[in-house]
């Protein structure tokens, strides 16, 4: 189980989670705008154009290289500012994991020892009810057993009162080949490389279209 030293624990409480490079980063932002807000405003342009001859050819032609060069300073300068944020979050989380492995160990560990305590009640009261039941079959419970025994199950409820529980609804696979295909979540990227590969995969085949591209 992971611990906290006292010096970690004094290091939280004069720690500055938020971060110290707001300004920077925003500068970072504008700068970016800047690089590709005349570029844009051009590119924008292109959104009504008609293809009708060689000179709108030519204009849509230049156009796609051009959002082709924009599209990648924007993706860089888009890096440029989040990638500090990134290291950021990455930061906080790392200064805050060991306290919540803490947690999320003990608690598993106490939700395990309960639920064997629970389990270990239940499993009193089912054969505490399988005795009475029996003494019925056979005509021997007496009302003094059986308020004896209602005693004995009150006290097995009591003792796990403070436990709490719910139930919970979930899926088991039991066999993958009876699952209707409209269950199923096809991996396309797999099929392609198989069948590309000469691999027959029954019910999919490739397709090819033609696309313009920048």
């Amino acid at each position: 189980m992971v611990s906290i030293s006292s010096s970690e624990v004094d290091k939280i409480k004069n720690h500055n989670i938020k971060p110290k490079m707001e300004n920077q980063i925003e500068e970072k932002i504008e700068q970016s705008l800047a690089v590709v807000r005349n570029e844009t405003a051009t590119i924008s342009e292109l959104k009504d154009l008609k293809i009708s001859g060689q000179p709108s050819l030519e204009k849509s032609a230049e156009g796609l290289k051009a959002i082709s060069r924009v599209s990648k300073i924007i993706k860089e300068e888009k890096d440029k500012n989040i990638k500090p944020l990134r290291q950021v979050i990455a930061n906080i989380n790392d200064f805050w994991k060991p306290f919540e492995t803490v947690i999320d160990e003990a608690e598993k560990h106490i939700k395990s020892e309960q639920k064997k305590y629970k389990d270990k009640m239940d499993a009193a009261a089912a054969e505490e009810k399988r005795e009475l039941a029996e003494k019925f079959d056979k005509g021997e419970a007496t009302m003094e057993e059986i308020e004896k025994s209602g005693e004995k199950l009150k006290k097995f409820e009591d003792k796990t009162s403070l436990i709490k529980t719910y139930t919970y609804t979930g899926v088991r696979i039991l066999d993958k080949k009876l699952i209707p295909l409209e269950f199923m979540d096809p991996n396309t990227a797999a099929i392609q490389t198989a069948i590309e590969a000469g691999m027959p995969v029954p019910g999919a085949e490739l397709y090819k279209e033609e696309r313009v591209k920048k």
